[in-house]
């Protein structure tokens, strides 16, 4: 008997996104970063806390050569050499995530400080199936925002054909190893097993830890821009 999409992915957690990680992460940061205030403990080094606890506080410490590392009670992050503060401040003008500033950590992050999202896995198998471009919980389309973002415009790059045998299959064995999907590693054996492809969709993202850091430093830049 064959099953569904729909019955393969019953028990996947759907609303376990990029987007919704991100969104979560952020709206915990600013609520514990509120009150903190900064402390030039020296010219290059600036501790971050709330007064009187040290409860999610941070230093930011600016190293020769352009180095940048954050660390303290919500964890530690360093950016590669070549940033400093003026770059810093530009790269993160815009309040969300930037995965640039992020890519800057390397080698600092890797596999290990990255997560599997349940619901993007979920979400490829469905366009996969139906041909339909995934829209987020913002009602963003990826196909438009690719193009104006700039990506090519050849319609062609972009359509998207139905292939449902592929996606039961690839689904199929993907849950074998676990209903929930909770496994990263099945779901790449399950794409390379019905592909042939060992490059398949990165359903992942940064870990819990590190986008308080990224915040962390989001936060310092705003506030000591505004002193």
């Amino acid at each position: 008997m064959h099953r569904t999409l729909n019955e393969l992915l019953k028990h996947v957690d759907e609303t376990d996104t990029k987007e919704r990680h991100r969104r979560v992460i952020k709206a915990m940061a600013d609520a514990n970063y509120k009150d903190h205030v900064i402390t030039a403990e020296s010219e290059n080094i600036f501790y971050c806390a709330k007064p009187g606890t040290g409860f999610y506080s941070f230093r930011v410490v600016f190293l020769p050569g352009g180095v940048i590392l954050l660390y303290g009670d919500i964890g530690q992050l360093m950016l590669q050499p070549g940033a400093g503060f003026e770059w810093l401040k530009s790269a993160v003008k815009h309040n969300r995530v930037s995965d640039y500033v992020l890519e800057k950590t390397k080698p600092c992050i890797d596999w290990r400080t990255k997560m599997f999202l349940t619901g993007d896995a979920a979400a490829e198998l469905r366009e996969m199936h139906d041909g339909i471009p995934h829209v987020d919980a913002k009602g963003i389309n990826f196909v438009e925002q690719a193009k104006e973002e700039g990506e090519p415009t050849n319609d062609d790059d972009w359509e998207l054909k139905p292939n449902p045998e592929l996606a039961l299959k690839i689904a199929g064995e993907w849950l074998s190893y676990d209903e929930t999907g909770q496994d990263a590693d099945a779901w790449g054996r399950a794409y390379y097993y019905a592909t042939g492809d060992c490059e398949y969709p990165d359903c992942r993202d940064y870990s819990t830890d590190v986008l308080y850091c990224y915040h962390a430093l989001s936060w310092f830049v705003r506030k000591r821009s505004e002193d």
